[in-house]
Order: C-alpha cells, then sequence, then structure tokens
C-alpha cells in the first residue's frame, strides 16, 4: 500500500526515524543482555535458601559446599 508519506524500501536507512528506532533497539537489546547477565549470579544470592532444600536460611548462612 502507497500512501501520500511512503518511504521505499531502499530509502528507509537513509531516514532519521529509521536510526532512531535502530539505537532504541541496539539499547534495549544490550540492556536486555546485561539484565541477564546480572540476573545469573544475583539468583543464587536471593533465592539461597529455596535452591538448597532450605527456605529460612539467607546466602550468607550457607557454607562453602552448599554454595557450590
Amino acid at each position: 500500500m502507497i500512501t501520500t508519506r511512503h518511504v521505499h524500501l531502499r530509502d528507509a536507512h537513509k531516514t532519521k526515524q529509521f536510526w532512531l528506532i535502530w539505537a532504541v533497539l541496539c539499547l534495549n537489546v544490550s540492556a536486555g543482555i546485561g539484565m541477564i547477565g546480572m540476573a545469573s549470579p544475583t539468583m543464587p544470592e536471593i533465592f539461597a535458601g529455596l535452591l538448597s532444600g532450605q527456605p529460612g536460611v539467607a546466602f550468607a548462612q550457607l557454607d562453602a559446599a552448599q554454595k557450590a
């Protein structure tokens, strides 16, 4: 469908809107990767007791074998 403000595919990368949306997508993906990277080591600290089968135990109270 062609509208009055149509931008052809070969010209789309030349628009400011394309690059702004691309930058937002890039930052969003980077933030998501950062969140996943931080969540992996954080989960054992938050749910340490539940993961080891002792729901009332905090991460600081676990011994070295339980932390491993």
